[in-house]
């Protein structure tokens, strides 16, 4: 996908993977299994609700995140992907959770196999009206906790589930 100045889809889209790491990744080992980094950005409003980003190409809600780029720290992973998948511009962040297992062990729909180790950051700090960007999301908004929307992504209800469960989210 093309990107403009801003960061934002210009709307020209290239495989999702071309030029990429992970990219040449594959090009090198094919389908096999890979370890990933990826980072979660948990945008919590001031009704208690979450940002929620539906998927486009499964349907499923998810918690807006992605991979991490070559050099990126995490905390810069996680506000470049907020911005990419909602347009909202996130300041401060707090570490919540590190996340890897067997509940972060998925294949892409073309047969990839990834080991994910998935990290967590929670903000209320972020500025801007929400907006899918109409390439991985074809929506977003912010739902309250229970119930959990459906059909909700894999990757995101262990995260929600261990948080709720910490006390770290309230339903």
């Amino acid at each position: 996908m093309d990107q403009g100045a801003a960061g934002r889809s210009t709307g020209t889209r290239a495989h999702p993977l071309a030029l990429s790491y992970i990219g040449e990744l594959r090009q090198l080992v094919g389908h096999r299994p890979l370890i990933l980094t990826s980072v979660m950005a948990l945008l919590v409003d001031a009704r208690n609700r979450l940002l929620m980003q539906k998927r486009a190409g499964t349907g499923a809600w998810h918690v807006p995140g992605g991979f991490l780029e070559l050099g990126e720290r995490l905390e810069d992973a996680a506000r470049r992907e907020a911005f990419e998948e909602t347009a909202l511009t996130v300041g401060s962040l707090t570490l919540v959770g590190a996340y890897s297992g067997p509940d972060f062990h998925w294949f892409a729909p073309n047969g990839d196999e990834v080991y994910n180790v998935t990290v967590a950051y929670l903000t209320r700090d972020y500025s801007g009206t929400p907006v899918a960007d109409g390439d991985e999301g074809t929506g977003v908004s912010f739902m309250p906790l229970s119930p959990l929307p459906k059909p909700l992504g894999p990757p995101a209800r262990p995260v929600l589930d261990d948080l709720i469960g910490r006390g770290i989210l309230e339903p």
